[in-house]
């Protein structure tokens, strides 16, 4: 014999309810009450269950394979405010902006470099010295909070990869675009090219930066900052409701 889940078990008992308030107390108010336990039955229940039945290292062990389970998604910020992300996506321009903000105080010039206005390359940055040529190009992916470079394959930021998200931005005809894909094919093995992965820290407000070999592996931290540029960040998006 089949039982009924403890959900129909409820909403069976909140349309009884209903029922019984409507034929004795039809007032208006009395009525609207009832629907509203039944409504909440029926949406925030189920959704309160399901978060109590995972542990928090459950949910967040998850956050980088199932983002229609997780978002929206609330992070402490260092201002001292809970910020709220509503997809992935937001999460990662925000990092996008903290390095390129970051990048441009430093004296560097951000190139184009996705091939569909969301995918591709992070950043692709550049240096010029004194008699206007490039001195250095500085690859880099942005990451943020737990995010960690994919491993493939091909692994995010190894040869292969680079060569492959090149190969789409000369495909989609835009000539800003291609110009940044040939400039990292012509100095792939150049030492001009640096290879980085950019984590922010949204609680710490931190910022640390790995170089990434052509394997796609991170090596040593080579610069770290732990000053107000993200807190300011986040509480500017979220003046002007980007967050």
């Amino acid at each position: 014999m089949t039982h009924p889940s403890p959900l129909a078990r409820r909403l069976v008992f909140a349309s009884l309810s209903l029922a019984v308030t409507l034929a004795v107390a039809p007032q208006e108010a009395a009525a609207r009450s009832v629907v509203g336990r039944l409504w909440h039955l029926i949406t925030e229940a189920p959704a309160s269950k399901a978060v109590e039945a995972k542990p928090n290292a459950a949910v967040e062990g998850a956050t980088e394979s199932a983002p229609s389970q997780r978002w929206p998604k609330e992070v402490e910020a260092p201002h001292g405010q809970t910020v709220q992300f509503p997809n992935p996506h937001a999460k990662g321009r925000l990092g996008d902006r903290l390095t390129a903000l970051r990048l441009a105080g430093l004296g560097y010039k951000k190139l184009p470099s996705k091939y569909d206005g969301l995918h591709g390359i992070d950043g692709v940055y550049v240096k010029m010295d004194a008699k206007g040529e490039i001195a250095e190009i500085r690859v880099v992916e942005s990451k943020v909070d737990r995010a960690q470079l994919n491993p493939g394959p091909p692994a995010q930021m190894s040869d292969e990869w680079l060569r492959q998200a090149c190969a789409k931005m000369l495909a989609q005809g835009d000539t800003a675009t291609a110009e940044t894909a040939r400039l990292i094919l012509d100095h792939l093995d150049s030492p001009k090219l640096k290879r980085e992965l950019w984590h922010h820290d949204l609680a710490s407000g931190k910022t640390s930066v790995r170089a990434v070999d052509g394997r796609g592996k991170a090596q040593a931290v080579t610069a770290t900052w732990d000053d107000k540029l993200i807190g300011n960040e986040i509480e500017r998006q979220c003046a002007v409701a980007l967050l």
